[in-house]
């Protein structure tokens, strides 16, 4: 039979007894997400897998203007987390649904925007998807707007139908200019 440790000490009254236990090693990360200018402090466990790691909202340290009305710091994490997912999803079904012509594809089959190398190497896409949120929380909007390729009237409405039918209809706009 095994025995943890146990530490004992003595106080005027008697002993006090103070138990072995095993600290949890808490990470602080401060996020920026690229549609707004809200800056939040979440905690995660640096030995968890990252495939069952829990993220847990510590503080907002700056809400910008679209986002002033959440008061609890759980639901602005949310909200703006949530907003996030919702244009990285879109932008994303966009590119994995583009026809293969204007992507380019990796070995693994995940595509990405077709682009052109320059003479000093760099590369410069093709085409391109730019994103815009309207309104203020909680009932923003997000427009995507597809440059550099023209999409057809039918994968333009099968787009927005895909859209409507993961997010709801009027949530996201998808624009072809």
């Amino acid at each position: 039979m095994s025995t943890l440790p146990i530490l004992i000490l003595y106080a005027l009254h008697g002993p006090i007894h103070i138990h072995r236990f095993d600290m949890v090693k808490q990470q602080f990360t401060t996020w920026s997400p690229d549609h707004c200018t809200c800056e939040i402090i979440f905690t995660w466990d640096s030995d968890a897998s990252p495939d069952t790691r829990v993220h847990t909202v510590h503080d907002v340290t700056r809400k910008c203007p679209n986002h002033q009305n959440t008061t609890d710091i759980t639901d602005h994490y949310n909200v703006v987390l949530g907003e996030n997912n919702r244009k990285n999803f879109a932008i994303d079904h966009i590119i994995q649904n583009t026809p293969l012509a204007l992507v380019d594809v990796a070995p693994d089959g995940t595509k990405t925007i077709k682009t052109i190398t320059n003479p000093d190497g760099s590369k410069t896409p093709t085409w391109s998807v730019f994103f815009s949120h309207q309104g203020v929380s909680p009932n923003r909007t997000l427009t995507l707007t597809i440059s550099g390729i023209t999409l057809t009237q039918t994968q333009l409405t099968n787009l927005q139908s895909k859209l409507d039918t993961r997010f709801g209809a009027g949530k996201i706009t998808v624009v072809n200019v």
